[in-house]
């Protein structure tokens, strides 16, 4: 399989400053629960966090939809939320949205604890892919249905979550 950056750690670092900024500019009197989706979201969360400058709390969930890592099984499993989130504002933080399977649920599972608002932040979406009626709120990158790699993203083996670039998967 061919390897082809899509996106430089600059791109990135760029495109994170401006949903920082976005979410600075929102919730800069709230104290927010921001909530990383695990696992691909975790380098995304941890630079995006880093330039907020508002309080909040923040917990990782679980969640997850894939029966491999390139194929959906359209359940999705989402893990305990092991804190009080009832009328409180969230963010949900994740890297890629394509069927809108798992944020759906998810946003069904806040609703449900009583949350006062949902600020979903996809770094990318790939809408070409979307099975639900959903778009996120803040988007990254908007992308076609290429397999990436990199930037907390991993391959079919479980590798490259530690490249700071995003790699476009292509056959040879």
């Amino acid at each position: 399989m061919k390897r082809e950056i899509l996106f430089s750690q600059e791109e990135i670092q760029a495109r994170v400053q401006e949903i920082a900024d976005i979410l600075n500019k929102e919730y800069k009197d709230k104290n927010p629960v921001i909530i990383g989706l695990l696992t691909g979201s975790f380098v995304f969360c941890a630079d995006l966090l880093r330039k907020l400058d508002f309080p909040f709390e923040f917990e990782f969930l679980y969640a997850k939809s894939y029966l491999n890592s390139t194929e959906s099984s359209g359940n999705v499993q989402v893990g305990s939320i092991n804190f009080n989130i009832k009328d409180r504002d969230v963010i949900l933080i994740d890297d890629i949205i394509d069927t809108g399977n798992t944020l759906s649920a998810l946003i069904e599972k806040l609703e449900e604890e009583g949350v006062k608002s949902i600020t979903s932040v996809m770094l990318f979406d790939k809408p070409s892919r979307r099975e639900k009626d959903i778009k996120p709120d803040i988007t990254g990158f908007e992308v076609e249905n290429y397999f990436l790699v990199g930037y907390g993203m991993d391959d079919d083996k479980g590798v490259g979550r530690h490249y700071p670039y995003v790699l476009r998967m292509k056959e040879d």
